[in-house]
Order: C-alpha cells, then sequence, then structure tokens
C-alpha cells in the first residue's frame, strides 16, 4: 500500500463519527471496604441494567434506588435454567428494603427501561 493510501485510511478514520460506547448492561458488585456499593447509570429506552454478586448464605443487604422513570425491578438468581425471584418483579421510581440470601447464589438486582426515554438510575447497597 502506498503512503499515500495509508495517510488517506489514517485521515478517513480519524474524520469518522465517534460513537460512545454504552455502560455494560451487566455490572459486577463490588463492596467497598465499608461494605457499601453505589452505582449510577443511564438505561436506554428497551434497555437494562444489573448490579450482580455472590452472596453467602444468611447475608443481610440493605438496598435502595431511585429513578427517574419508574422501572421494572426484580432482585433474582438462576437456578439452571430457572429465575428464581428474591424480589417479586414491580414497576416503581424508588424502592428500598433489605434482601436476606436464603442460599449461597450470585443474585442480580435488576431494572428495565420498558419506556420512551433515558432513565437515570441510582443505586445503593449495604451490607
Amino acid at each position: 500500500m502506498s503512503a499515500h493510501r495509508v495517510l488517506s485510511f489514517i485521515l478517513a478514520l480519524c474524520a469518522a463519527p465517534v460513537v460512545a460506547q454504552a455502560s455494560p448492561p451487566i455490572v459486577e458488585l463490588r463492596w467497598s471496604p465499608e461494605g457499601r456499593f453505589a452505582h449510577r447509570t443511564e438505561i436506554q429506552p428497551k434497555g437494562f441494567v444489573e448490579v450482580c454478586g455472590e452472596l453467602s448464605p444468611r447475608a443481610v443487604v440493605a438496598w435502595s434506588y431511585s429513578a427517574s422513570e419508574a422501572l421494572d425491578f426484580n432482585i433474582h438468581y438462576h437456578l439452571g435454567k430457572d429465575v428464581v425471584y428474591a424480589v417479586q418483579p414491580s414497576r416503581m421510581k424508588a424502592a428500598a428494603d433489605k434482601l436476606t440470601a436464603n442460599v449461597p447464589e450470585h443474585y442480580c438486582w435488576m431494572w428495565v427501561n420498558k419506556g420512551e426515554s433515558v432513565a437515570t438510575l441510582s443505586v445503593e447497597l449495604r451490607r
């Protein structure tokens, strides 16, 4: 390839529009040294986000969230192909409660934006 072609290719790449990467829909639950987890994100229309992590038996997690739009929310884990709901699905803009892990599993807090607008979500977990 000639130097002129290489330069033309590089200039074309530089002129291409930059597409912003969306936040990953699955966020790993990582506790701070104080036993807290906080996350803030945007959920696109028809999109979702999950915060997932391992919990030991009888672990207690205080959780809360608030969103700019009503979101479908649940806490679940998977047993094979089955989904087990630790907190049943509901549609709200905000909620808070405590979860006691009955079994050692990979639990997921999940929000789904079924609306037409981008939703801002703030989550806090404490153990």
